[in-house]
């Protein structure tokens, strides 16, 4: 019998490249994850890597064994959904992360909703960024995570997952009210001092994107993922900032926003689950409340 556990490693080695890899996505030592690996061998009775120098690569078995593991494992969750659907009520635990903007915004309402309408569902929040959402998705730490992508890096490349735009929100820039300059495109702000997003997110990638498409690296003076603390650093006159308008929710009087004409200043803010497991109702209904929530920003 195949272990899926291994099965699931065997995936992640295809997508991640290297034992040491997944080991770090699941918490193991590579020397666990080797064993595991072999010890599916094993079970298959047939060669499934091969070892060139240090890394190891699949075999042309092990590709295929990949294949059906994809189908395998979205079975499974898709088995484990159609289950649930039996209960007369919503029941069991719901694992979900959201992003600190949407994590301040909307956890509140969606688990107090939850909590009302189905007592007998637990819902277990935790806060985390995007990149670590989604590799807690794909280890089934998570049922469920609130994400966003920026349409300057394009989608995010994670085919095991379903992952469903629940709005889109421009960038857009955040200076003092005193401030002079009109600007209307990046190129504009050039020589600026900036506040930006730390240097592990999406955000900040995104953020050196967009000011590289407009032809300069941006001189870097304070990085946070907190915007009211960025809302602080512009109106003590430390620099300006490019944010969603999600992220101008509680913004100071001495402040305003300008909207640039440059291309790619877009983020969309994203429902994801496992393919499969977003047939689970407890996933269906918190889909349902997220999406109620997040209507007055759905026409921005």
């Amino acid at each position: 019998m195949i272990d899926v556990r291994r099965l699931r490693l065997l995936r992640e080695l295809s997508r991640l490249g290297t034992a040491s890899a997944v080991a770090e996505l699941y918490f193991l030592s590579p020397s666990a994850v080797s064993q595991q690996l072999a010890t599916l061998e094993r079970e298959v009775g047939v060669t499934l890597l091969r070892r060139i120098g240090r890394r190891l690569t699949l075999t042309a078995a092990g590709e295929l064994l990949v294949k059906h593991a994809d189908r395998i494992l979205i079975d499974l969750e898709r088995a484990e959904a159609d289950l649930a659907a039996h209960q007369a009520e919503l029941r069991g635990r719901v694992r979900i992360a959201a992003f600190p903007t949407a994590s301040r915004l909307f956890m509140v309402p969606a688990l107090t909703a939850a909590g009302r309408e189905h007592p007998e569902l637990t819902i277990a929040f935790e806060e985390m960024e995007t990149h670590e959402a989604v590799e807690a998705l794909r280890r089934e730490d998570l049922d469920a995570a609130i994400i966003y992508e920026y349409e300057v890096l394009g989608p995010l490349s994670a085919p095991d997952l379903e992952i469903v735009t629940l709005f889109s929100e421009p960038l857009v820039l955040l200076v003092g009210q005193d401030e002079t300059q009109r600007p209307t495109r990046l190129a504009e702000l050039a020589d600026r001092r900036w506040i930006a997003p730390r240097a592990d997110t999406l955000c900040h990638a995104a953020f050196v994107a967009v000011c590289e498409a407009a032809g300069f690296t941006p001189r870097i003076d304070a990085l946070t993922n907190d915007y009211l603390l960025t809302h602080n650093l512009v109106v003590g006159g430390l620099g300006v900032a490019l944010v969603p308008t999600s992220g101008l929710v509680g913004m100071p009087v001495t402040l305003r926003s300008v909207a640039l004409e440059d291309p790619g200043l877009m983020r969309r803010v994203c429902f994801a689950s496992r393919i499969g497991g977003q047939r689970r109702p407890a996933i269906i209904r918190m889909f349902d409340t997220f999406l109620r929530l997040t209507e007055d920003y759905q026409d921005l």
